[in-house]
């Protein structure tokens, strides 16, 4: 694997580079391919870590709608400010909507046995078949939460207007005081409603609705992402630095996938729920499994190929179900019990503290 790459991103006169990772030889089955990849640490730009790319990549995507008109769509401009309010959002909260929640690195014997328990499972159902619908409807019941019922979607509106439409009306002639408007009315909703203190429930659906709004932030980051992604694709196919099937598996690994919706065939919605592949913890897990990087190498070679597409679907969703348990798995060893007395001062018992009362 290289040192990590500058690559620019150009747009008019402007350039935003991009810092990324390479490793020229990643083997995919019978396909050798030139793999490039963002760090995922810091990309989502929280109190603990950020990374450069964070900006640039939500910068980029607004100076292209600006360059190529779509500014003034409702849907990019709310992107672009859900993208920019990421950082102050409930990141646990944006898991209960959709979990993306990283696995533990640190025990290395733990890595491989998760990736030998996946292999297996991968292995044993390697002809397994998903379509994209049942994929889609799959690991929606798998990572997300159930519905949210008819107060939640009542209030979303109005909690939405609050949140975007002042921010929306000044965002292309101000940009950053679009930014401090929607960051200000998030604030606000956070003093009123996020207090730990809160017997009564009243503030539970406020709640619900900052956490689905953090989720979206999560997904209009991955919307910046994978124009970003577009555009780098584009850049190294035009340099004749990619061949067929690199290109090909950038687009699957890194895009924002859309299949047709179910009840419109007019609109697309999101494959993976507004995630990518590449991000995801499940896709990282798959990728390092000897089945699931034979069945990626086959649909690289052969994307137009539905056996080939669904073999992939069926895998990855193996994988989201997995990552799902494992993530649960962990959460309750983490609810431990109080320690006794006794564990902190071995030898001695509750009686020789509190002495014996006299029954006489």
């Amino acid at each position: 694997m290289e040192p990590e790459i500058e690559r620019g991103l150009k747009v008019g006169n402007r350039t935003f580079p991009l810092r990324l990772h390479r490793d020229q030889n990643v083997e995919l089955g019978n396909f050798t391919i030139d793999q490039w990849w963002i760090d995922k640490r810091g990309l989502y730009k929280d109190r603990r870590s950020t990374s450069p790319n964070h900006d640039k990549i939500i910068n980029f995507y607004w100076a292209c709608c600006r360059e190529d008109g779509p500014q003034h769509e409702l849907e990019v401009k709310e992107s672009f400010l859900l993208a920019k309010l990421l950082p102050e959002t409930r990141s646990n909260g944006a898991r209960k909507v959709f979990d993306d929640s990283r696995m533990s690195q640190k025990n290395e014997s733990e890595i491989r046995d998760r990736q030998n328990q996946l292999e297996s499972m991968l292995a044993s159902a390697r002809d397994g078949q998903k379509t994209q619908q049942e994929f889609h409807d799959e690991t929606f019941q798998t990572l997300s939460s159930p519905k949210y019922g008819e107060e939640v979607d009542e209030q979303y509106a109005q909690f939405r207007t609050e949140l975007m439409e002042d921010a929306c009306d000044v965002l292309e002639n101000d940009p950053e005081q679009a930014i401090e408007l929607a960051r200000n009315a998030w604030s606000e909703w956070n003093r009123i409603y996020s207090r730990r203190s809160d017997p009564n429930g009243a503030n539970e659906i406020p709640k619900k609705i900052m956490d689905i709004f953090s989720y979206e932030a999560r997904a209009a980051l991955h919307r910046c992402y994978s124009y970003a992604w577009m555009h780098l694709i584009q850049d190294f196919v035009a340099e004749g630095l990619w061949n067929e099937t690199t290109t090909t598996f950038h687009r699957i690994w890194h895009l924002d996938l859309p299949i047709e919706d179910r009840y419109n065939d007019q609109l697309k919605t999101h494959l993976f729920h507004g995630h990518t592949f590449g991000l995801h913890p499940a896709g990282s897990e798959l990728i390092r499994t000897q089945t699931g990087r034979e069945l990626i190498g086959e649909l690289i070679s052969n994307p137009c190929e539905w056996g080939c597409v669904n073999r992939f679907l069926n895998a990855m969703l193996i994988s989201v179900h997995l990552y799902s348990s494992q993530i649960e798995e962990s959460r309750s060893n983490r609810i431990k019990r109080p320690r006794s007395f006794s564990e902190f001062q071995p030898g001695i018992t509750i009686s020789d503290i509190i002495p014996a009362v006299d029954a006489s």
